[in-house]
């Protein structure tokens, strides 16, 4: 049998119907290369319902958590079990309308890249804000009063061009393509966020570790977040809990490497 090319690994969290929707999309642009699904789920089903789930999907690989452990925990859980050379981390809600190929490709070809975001739009194809710089308390404050302001919860960044590859701080992590032995070598993705900013931190490590992050709007990809933390305080001024869970998780971040924030100002 060929060694696998490229693992996918999608989170779910009682939403099957969107992960079958996902799973055509993948199977649909990645005919051509050798790979392999697994769907982490932190559903906490019961056992007949992870009959049923298993059943209605031939081919695919779940895992049915012991608990509901959030995005990193779910995402390491199918990590472990990736047997591919490169593996994608993607949102269940998000779908693959272009070849996977090329961006394959560019990552194997690429021994400096560790990992790879592709572009993202919306179902009008709207390009998503979808790569940015590291977050500074100035930064962030910035954006929030933006969003604010402007009642806009897409922000494009004015001096980025969308429509070339080039190394970018950090990608979001609805969909992500990862050199699986440079995970093996440096380590899965910190369980200590529940929710949020998981990207932004391994992102950071690759570029700690002389290893960079690249955008490459050849990899298409369907995508539009629901955004929680932000729609209210934009919409509604109000704070909710997904906001707080984003602000307990920036703050873990900034702690973990006060050390470079430090310098940034």
């Amino acid at each position: 049998m060929p060694a696998i090319q490229v693992s996918f690994v999608i989170i779910e969290f009682h939403c099957p119907e969107l992960v079958r929707e996902c799973v055509q999309t993948i199977r649909g642009h990645a005919a051509n290369l050798v790979h392999e699904i697994t769907v982490s789920s932190n559903s906490e089903y019961d056992e007949p319902q992870k009959m049923t789930i298993t059943r209605a999907f031939p081919g695919v690989k779940w895992l049915f958590n012991a608990k509901n452990g959030g995005f990193a925990y779910a995402m390491n859980r199918g990590l472990e079990a990736c047997s591919g050379e490169a593996a994608v981390l993607v949102n269940p809600d998000a779908r693959f309308i272009g070849p996977i190929m090329p961006a394959l490709g560019y990552l194997l070809t690429h021994e400096e890249v560790a990992i790879l975001g592709p572009q993202i739009i919306d179902k009008a194809g709207n390009i998503q804000d979808s790569c940015r710089r590291f977050m500074t308390p100035l930064t962030l404050f910035s954006r929030l009063l933006k969003r604010f302001f402007l009642r806009k919860d897409v922000l494009l960044a004015g001096y980025f061009d969308y429509n070339r590859i080039q190394p970018v701080d950090w990608v979001i992590g609805a969909c992500m393509m990862l050199r699986k032995p440079y995970i093996d070598q440096a380590g899965l993705l910190d369980e200590k966020y529940f929710f949020y900013v998981e990207d932004m931190d391994i992102c950071f490590r690759a570029w700690c570790s002389g290893r960079q992050v690249h955008y490459i709007p050849e990899w298409k990809v369907e995508y539009k977040g629901s955004r929680k933390s932000t729609v209210f305080f934009i919409k509604k001024n109000l704070i909710n809990h997904m906001s707080l869970i984003h602000l307990r998780s920036y703050l873990r971040f900034l702690f973990k490497y006060s050390f470079y924030f430090y310098r940034r100002f």
